[in-house]
């Protein structure tokens, strides 16, 4: 099958996405590969996302799109574009971002040639409000393909993401199996990515073909700002706990108390280079924006410092309740063990007092004696 005659569905799910969502739907159809499909699910906007995506649905029949009846949430509205993909590939976007004109052409390409590949990703070029870019983010310093378990692995171990987000990556529609884990609620992608990489090789491609825009609305900005990023990153720890833990912890450590500590440290070094920065800042600072800045920044790792720090209490409390349980059951195992003891001793000590009984002189001089009352009774 070659490039042209392959069939790609981009999945794009909206949400009050109306500010970027025309530079979004334009990056899709101005795609050096053209044949696609762009399946738009709106999760009842309340903004112009609407009105936005029917008026391109509208001039291209590649454009599907729908509404839901309710709400439904980030992963979910994924699911409901999965739903229905038609492709034989399939790429997922978000309303923010922007695709270089090659993205879909390159990550299909390399599908296409490797067999192998469960997932592959790009590099992105980082974007600000107002579509200036302002970094190149990369996960490896040259293109790469390592097995898909060993990408999971490495997550474990250092809790460093390195497989990119929705808008980097594309895989083949016979894996798409059960979608998003919807109980997640920033880190969905990251799971339901690992368990496409258990079925084969991870590559990163080291070409910037998409651009991911940062900006105050974000779903990330908006996840770390409630805390909520936290509970996905242990809810993964536990589900991939099999695959590693973090190198300098203890010998038996539950990689989520793991995930605590690590997180902790990286959160305090944050703090740490961030009051620098503020305290450099705060020299030039002409408006009260800088001061405002540095109070929201404080509550949030303060914030986070607590919840951690709660659940790390929160797991020390359940590991010393595990081990007053050990220690009770062990002692009524001894205990159960010292009763059947003692009363296999007594059990012997009868039989031995029954032994010496029936081969006593009494009993043998007595057995015509019984044997008459049996015949008389």
């Amino acid at each position: 099958m070659s490039v042209s005659d392959t069939k790609i569905s981009v999945c794009l799910p909206v949400f009050n996405g109306a500010r970027y969502l025309a530079a979004a739907i334009e990056s899709v159809l101005n795609q050096s590969h053209e044949n696609l499909e762009l399946l738009i699910v709106d999760d009842l906007s309340s903004d112009e996302s609407a009105h936005i995506a029917r008026s391109y649905a509208a001039n291209d029949p590649r454009i599907v799109y729908w509404q839901n009846e309710r709400n439904l949430g980030i992963f979910t509205n994924y699911n409901e574009c999965l739903k229905r993909v038609s492709g034989s590939f399939i790429k997922l976007f978000a309303q923010d971002d922007v695709f270089e004109p090659d993205c879909l052409e390159a990550l299909l390409a390399e599908l296409l040639q490797h067999e192998n590949l469960a997932l592959v990703t790009a590099a992105r070029k980082v974007i600000d409000e107002k579509g200036q870019e302002t970094a190149i983010e990369r996960f490896y310093d040259r293109t790469t393909t390592i097995p898909g378990e060993e990408v999971i692995r490495q997550y474990m171990k250092t809790f460093v993401y390195r497989s990119g987000t929705p808008s980097q990556v594309m895989f083949r529609r016979n894996a798409v199996g059960a979608g998003f884990d919807t109980r997640y609620t920033l880190s969905g992608d990251i799971e339901y990515f690992f368990r496409i990489l258990q079925s084969g090789d991870f590559m990163y491609l080291d070409r910037a073909l998409v651009k991911f825009r940062r900006h105050g609305d974000s779903a990330t900005v908006t996840s770390l700002k409630d805390m909520s990023f936290l509970a996905d990153a242990l809810r993964l720890a536990q589900t991939y706990e099999s695959y590693g833990s973090v190198p300098e912890a203890q010998p038996g450590t539950p990689v989520r108390e793991n995930l605590i500590e690590n997180l902790i440290r990286k959160v305090n070094n944050a703090v740490y280079d961030r009051k620098i920065e503020l305290t450099i800042a705060s020299n030039a600072a002409t408006t009260n924006n800088g001061s405002s800045d540095q109070l929201d920044y404080e509550r949030m790792a303060c914030e986070l410092l607590l919840y951690a720090s709660r659940t790390k209490m929160q797991l020390e409390e359940e590991q010393r309740l595990l081990n007053r349980m050990e220690q009770e059951s062990r002692e009524r195992l001894a205990r159960q063990k010292q009763v059947e003891a003692q009363s296999e001793g007594e059990l012997a000590a009868i039989k031995q007092q029954l032994h010496d009984l029936q081969n006593s002189n009494s009993w043998r001089l007595t057995q015509p004696i019984r044997w008459i009352s049996r015949v008389l009774q």
